[in-house]
């Protein structure tokens, strides 16, 4: 397996929330995926605001939760499980 077979990631931090909000839009529109939550985290120079971009491999999509009305045979005592 080469190097290039991996995901590169990459975590952008700054002080400033729109100024995050920025790179992360520019690194999606260049083709990177959201790796994981936004984070926040207290420091002494005041919040810090994180998000990791993972570029290289697509992620593994999440599953979706089937809506009741999909499956008409469970009955009316179907809930969902989330």
């Amino acid at each position: 397996m080469s190097e290039t077979d991996y995901p590169r990631y990459e975590i952008l931090t700054s002080t400033d929330p729109g100024e995050l909000s920025r790179a992360v839009c520019c690194r999606i529109d260049e083709g990177w995926t959201l790796h994981g939550e936004l984070h926040v985290a207290a420091a002494r120079s005041g919040v810090v605001y994180a998000q990791a971009v993972q570029r290289g491999r697509r992620p593994t999509p999440r599953r979706q939760v089937v809506a009741k009305s999909v499956i008409p045979h469970l009955g009316s005592g179907f809930k969902p499980f989330y």
